[in-house]
């Protein structure tokens, strides 16, 4: 009790006065309090002194609160903060606590035991800047965020894994349910007025730094051996930390090579080719011919040489058109392994497989044991980045307003990120993938307002419209797609604008261009599904390419990443025409493989199937899905021939990257399942953005 009193007159909390005309002094009272432990036993006696605000009377003073009490809502907004940025909660006493802000006068009576003699009448006035938290009870406790310092101090065998616990995914909304602005807010630890990078970031930095000198140096047992690395590093997803040392590497064994390739093993020769040929060096798959025998097929005892075939059978996937020799080779190392390499490197999504690759990567000393701790909190990082772009994505969305004017569009921010996380690895490409994201919005939303809200004349006036790309022919459209026109404009001008903020140029010319032609295929399919009339299979699928919005999404992504300006003007946007065709094929050709549409349309859809087999009256069903699969395979290769063209330039090599993550997507984006979900997409969305524990919910 004395503690109390002369922590209150330290801080000069009251002064005695008469109380004034006209005002009303409220009443106070010591509580007692018995604090026990677990066992039930006494262990401190407590007491603090409250004011008795329940004097208060409706209509005179009830509305008056002295006291901010927290709401239940704030204690789940901290504890969500806490969770998603991996802090640890610390829980501290508190002796005493004042408000630091101006309310309007208090006076208090003298509090029981501690009344002055000489000036008994006198009343508490409580000073405006030392308000104690009266009214009720003042708080024993403060909680504190703290940053989690060290990655050993995770359970989970030292990854941290961090979730967003205010986001959902489910296969029908694929949306988020509640994000806050909260979450997107830089953090940083400060203690006694100085801020301090954390252990783990410095840890991580210097991981960074010992792969980036074993690159660099030539302390690795052999030349295979770092090849081994460079292939590491590319499946643990952490290429882009090392890009300028990968390609001095490669280019090193480039400028080493012999024709013979005596000494090179099936493996290493098949991990030489890969890795060369993935960067755009030249490099003739004629050097697998020293495997084959004097009838001119592979030799048979290689079948038991099990690592060389698998190696084997990765190269082989970056067949191009012609190359026979490598479709032979994936048909010989397939019958052996192919069970093993369900997810080919090159045809997998490298954030998607890391984890696995992780949990099998051998080597405990060495580069082996600095890869493997870097990979793990790489992911974490990754992680944390892209929970905090979702969540600016999800306000973004909120904003916009089109989920309440477009109620049967669909309404899926989580999946439309998604293309984006899974297209631009690299963490410091965030402000790529948050505009990226923005235009695959658009492609969804106008997609569905010519499946489900105009007439042929209508969707007519609208595409129309995007053409002239004018304000002022908002008032000449219906009412459901006034703020969708309006909104597609202001946000593609806001990235042609950020682009030339960046680049030096602005490229809105080419990105109107490619929404027009976006709204022509759009109108094209409305009018044949009206008029019920189907299509020829060749005519279906070349407009099906471009209302795809495969090119809407790679134009963007080719300014977004600087592409021209880095290439020195030596690749233009009409240089990567083939590459956009070959990955637009794929995708059109995979949306339409499955028979179940997408969970939210409710409007008409044709398919290539459809339309082959009206044309072919005989054929079946099987048949047509096999001719679909060698369609897609023979897409590939003309995909991966116009990746190579352009890697060549090195400047351009993200944009490739991010071509191909693209294809790699669409098996996941399109594989539903007897129950129209999405169960390899859900996987992936729970791996990358969520913790391994955090399962998507199916209501």
């Amino acid at each position: 009790m004395k503690f109390e009193i002369n922590s209150i007159h330290e801080n000069k909390v009251w002064t005695l006065v008469d109380l004034p005309g006209g005002i009303k002094h409220i009443g106070c009272k010591w509580v007692y309090k018995k604090k026990v432990d677990v066992d039930g036993n006494i262990h401190t006696y407590k007491l603090r002194l409250v004011a008795k605000g329940y004097t208060q009377r409706q209509g005179v003073d009830f509305d008056e609160t002295f006291l901010p009490v927290p709401m239940l809502k704030s204690i789940q907004i901290l504890i969500a903060i806490s969770t998603y940025h991996d802090y640890e909660i610390w829980q501290m006493d508190v002796k005493i606590a004042f408000r630091n802000e101006n309310l309007q006068e208090v006076y208090m009576t003298q509090h029981e035991g501690f009344e002055s003699k000489e000036a008994s009448k006198l009343v508490e006035k409580v000073s405006n800047r030392r308000q104690p938290l009266i009214q009720q009870q003042k708080p024993s406790t403060l909680l504190l965020l703290k940053q989690r310092r060290k990655l050993s101090e995770s359970r989970n065998n030292g990854v941290i894994r961090p979730s967003l616990v205010a986001c959902r995914a489910t296969p029908q909304k694929w949306t988020i349910l509640e994000a806050t602005s909260e979450l997107t807010k830089p953090h940083q630890i400060i203690l006694n007025g100085q801020s301090f990078k954390d252990e783990f970031s410095m840890e991580y930095e210097q991981k960074l730094k010992d792969i980036r000198e074993i690159l660099k140096s030539e302390e690795l047992e052999n030349q295979i051996e770092s090849l081994m690395l460079v292939d590491a590093i590319q499946r643990l997803d952490v290429n882009y930390h090392f890009q300028e040392e990968i390609e001095a590497v490669l280019r090193r064994h480039y400028m080493e090579a012999t024709t013979s390739f005596d000494g090179y093993t099936l493996h290493d020769l098949s991990l030489f080719f890969r890795l060369l040929r993935e960067h755009g060096f030249s490099i003739s798959a004629d050097i697998f011919n020293k495997f084959k025998g004097k009838d001119g097929v592979f030799e048979g005892k290689l079948k038991q040489d099990i690592r060389g075939l698998m190696e084997l059978y990765e190269a082989a996937q970056l067949v191009t058109e012609g190359e026979d020799i490598l479709d032979e080779a994936a048909k010989f190392s397939g019958q052996i392994v192919s069970g093993r390499l369900k997810h080919p490197y090159h045809r997998s999504i490298a954030r998607f497989t890391a984890k696995k690759y992780i949990r099998d990567f051998q080597g405990i000393n060495g580069w082996r044991k600095t890869l493997k701790e870097l990979a793990k909190m790489n992911i974490s990082v990754a992680k944390t980045g892209n929970q905090q772009e979702l969540a600016k994505i999800s306000e973004w969305w909120k904003n916009l307003g089109l989920a309440q004017e477009l109620k049967q569009a669909r309404n899926q921010p989580l999946k439309w990120y998604t293309w984006s996380m899974a297209s631009l690895s690299d963490p410091s490409m965030s402000e790529q993938r948050l505009e990226l994201t923005k235009s695959i919005t658009f492609i969804y939303i106008i997609d569905d307002i010519f499946d489900l809200y105009g007439t042929p004349e209508e969707l007519t006036v609208f595409t129309r419209a995007v053409h002239m790309w004018d304000y002022a022919i908002v008032q000449m459209l219906p009412k459901p797609m006034k703020m969708c026109y309006k909104a597609l404009l202001d946000t593609t001008n806001d990235i042609g604008y950020k682009i030339y903020k960046k680049h030096g140029y602005n490229p809105i010319d080419s990105l109107k261009s490619a929404w027009g032609s976006l709204c022509d295929a759009f109108l094209v399919e409305a009018k044949w599904f009206a008029s019920g009339h189907l299509p020829t299979s060749h005519e279906y699928l070349e407009n099906g390419k471009v209302s795809s919005g495969v090119h809407v999404v790679l134009v963007h992504l080719f300014f977004l990443l600087g592409v021209n300006r880095k290439t020195g003007g030596a690749v233009q946007v009409d240089d990567i025409s083939e590459l956009i065709s070959s990955v637009a094929a794929i995708l059109r050709l995979w949306d339409d493989f499955g028979s179940a549409k997408d969970e939210q349309q409710d409007g008409n859809d044709g398919s290539y199937i459809e339309c082959y087999m009206k044309e072919n009256p005989g054929s079946t069903i099987e048949t047509v899905r096999e001719c679909v699969i060698d369609m897609i395979s023979s897409d590939w290769k003309h995909l991966d021939k116009e990746c190579f063209r352009l890697n060549k330039n090195s400047s351009s090599s993200s944009f490739t990257k991010a071509s191909l993550n693209i294809a790699r997507m669409v098996p996941l984006m399109y594989s539903y399942d007897d129950n129209h979900q999405l169960p390899i997409l859900e996987e992936f969305i729970n791996s990358t953005l969520f913790d391994d524990t955090f399962l998507v919910h199916r209501p």
